[in-house]
């Protein structure tokens, strides 16, 4: 199945071009982990290539209606960060417009490092809103410029790149890809 939301898309592109230009080490077989997955559209997509695919949410009815759909959601507070989260089998987790409905971002970068294996990638998505919450849209914490960037590298990720690119008509968002070291 192609994907047809632009924001997908842009992603995906990124995505494919940090592996052929081999910038990081995307196997065809890794296993991905969605922070934040509202309805299972990446699950979908990707199952349908052959991996193993795991989101996490907050929203039970979500987590629900994939568990019907018979994909693996699970449910994690990152706003609480209790108990442990388990991102042991990711190779790459994906956190796409979630962190800005936290109250303590950097919180949840630390729990995410701290359970992830040396060597896998995390690819983050916020949009750009100094500031002040944009509490209208859910938003609990305003994201400037280089907020993200500096928030993962503060965390003990190795930052590989970044981008504002976004899809027609968007905000203005920030993406990063960055990895956890294999050594620390």
């Amino acid at each position: 199945k192609n994907p047809t939301d632009q924001s997908m898309c842009v992603r995906i592109n990124e995505l494919n071009e940090i592996k052929e230009r081999k910038i990081a080490e995307l196997k065809d077989d890794m296993t991905i982990v969605e922070l934040g997955f509202r309805d299972p559209t990446w699950m979908e997509y990707y199952q349908q290539k052959g991996m193993k695919f795991i989101g996490y949410d907050i929203v039970k009815f979500n987590i629900l209606r994939a568990k019907a759909m018979g994909y693996d959601a699970r449910y994690y507070d990152l706003d609480d960060c209790e108990p442990d989260l388990d991102l042991s089998e990711g190779d790459l987790i994906m956190c796409y417009q979630v962190l800005e409905h936290l109250s303590d971002p950097y919180q949840s970068l630390l729990k995410i490092y701290e359970s992830m294996n040396p060597g896998a990638y995390l690819h983050a998505e916020i949009p750009i809103e100094p500031g002040f919450p944009r509490v209208k849209f859910g938003h609990m914490f305003p994201f400037g410029e280089n907020d993200l960037q500096n928030m993962v590298k503060y965390a003990g990720f190795e930052v590989i790149g970044w981008s504002p690119e976004a899809w027609p008509n968007a905000p203005q968002i920030m993406r990063v890809f960055c990895r956890k070291p294999v050594s620390t």
